[in-house]
């Protein structure tokens, strides 16, 4: 989808909004993508999430606040800024490629590569924080015990099943597993784990989470995709920072419930999961830590800006592997010889086997005609072992 598809399908659908109030909001989406440029037009619309999302997001504050759709053309100068902060960044980093003497070199791509892994990490969060984005309601069906003690817009204290356009998460909340094949997981302040079990539906096990941050951790169904976020990064950081004691979701997958696709990011915060079986596995680590365990995959995406991520697995087909400023460890079935390696390393150091890469080196390749292992590393560490 480009931007022209994105505006286009936003208006249809915010048709029924009065046209004064419509015309303020596509103004403002508009100069967004101005702001960021054309060649950030991808990142933009996948910060944005779908049409239909941004479109459920503004239906849902006109609802609540009359000023809602004003407060979005008054946060829209932070974020062009940050935008186009984020640009020039980028066009400082292709003059440095540009560059080739020496000491010069070097301190300007340290420079950019610090600045590179610090943007990826703020921006994501600023645009939540700016845009106040809430997630668009799905079809999903949830059965919750009734122990009493909840309350919210889709069911009462009657009612162990109920379908909506989301729900809360709260402790023992389930979900049919039979209509789910992607789990996409986008959550932070919260250690997270992945467990296998005996049920035949997704439940999920809450510990230490405040009552008045509970409203902010969704569920939400959008065909075969189900997802687990934040309603409003904000509040919930607001919450959940500097607690005594950390909160806690276990997510609890049938055993014999093979998932197409796996998204697990996680900003602040902790992961851990074992006996992973998917066909596409994401995992993306802001400043917190992960551990993934005996997890069988046909492709790896891993993405870490200053956290630390531990991996054990069999990949069948390429493992996409970046890392900014901290540390990925990933031990690979098969041996050294079984992969093909293609890689970047900044000031960071990349580790395969018995060999060690460090200093500026692009576009390195080792083609020994297995699966590819593309590594980027910036200023970070990345070591590659083999169970064999």
């Amino acid at each position: 989808m480009n931007r022209n598809e994105f505006m286009t399908r936003l208006e249809n659908l915010l048709a029924d909004v009065p046209f004064e109030e419509r015309e303020e909001v596509l103004r403002y989406y508009r100069d967004y993508f101005e702001d960021a440029g054309e060649e950030k037009e991808a990142d933009v619309i996948r910060e944005l999430g779908s049409p239909e999302k941004v479109a459920a997001t503004i239906k849902e504050d006109l609802k609540s606040d009359s000023g809602a759709a004003g407060a979005f053309t008054e946060q829209r100068y932070s974020v062009s800024d940050s935008i186009k902060e984020y640009q020039t960044s980028g066009q400082t980093m292709e003059k440095g490629k540009k560059r080739n003497t020496g000491l010069k070199l070097v301190l300007i791509i340290l420079v950019i590569l610090l600045a590179a892994a610090i943007i990826k990490i703020v921006i994501p969060v600023m645009g939540f924080f700016a845009l106040n984005l809430y997630r668009e309601p799905g079809e999903v069906t949830v059965e919750r015990v009734d122990d009493g003690n909840y309350d919210d817009d889709f069911g009462s204290k009657s009612e162990n099943y109920f379908t909506g356009g989301s729900s809360t998460v709260t402790n023992n909340s389930k979900v049919d597993a039979a209509s789910v094949s992607e789990l996409d997981v986008d959550v932070s302040y919260l250690n997270v784990e992945l467990q296998e079990s005996e049920n035949d539906t997704i439940v999920f096990l809450t510990n230490q989470i405040p009552a008045e941050a509970e409203k902010e951790l969704l569920v939400i169904q959008e065909g075969d995709e189900l997802e687990i976020s934040i309603r409003n990064e904000m509040v919930w950081k607001q919450m959940m920072d500097n607690r005594e004691q950390s909160a806690s979701l276990v997510i609890q997958i049938p055993k014999n419930h093979n998932l197409y696709a796996m998204s697990l990011s996680v900003g602040a915060g902790t992961l851990k999961a074992e006996n992973i079986q998917v066909g596409e596995l994401d995992v993306k680590i802001g400043a917190g830590k992960a551990n993934i365990n005996q997890f069988t995959a046909n492709s790896l995406d891993v993405e870490v800006g200053a956290g630390e991520v531990s991996l054990a697995g069999a990949v069948a087909g390429e493992a996409s592997i970046e890392c900014g400023i901290g540390k990925v460890n990933f031990q690979a079935a098969g041996g050294q010889q079984d992969y093909s390696y293609k890689f970047e390393v900044g000031a960071g150091v990349v580790v395969i086997g018995s060999e060690e890469y460090c200093g500026i080196l692009e576009d390195k390749k080792i083609m020994n005609g297995g699966a590819l292992m593309d590594i980027e590393c910036g200023m970070g560490e990345v070591n590659i072992t083999f169970a064999r």
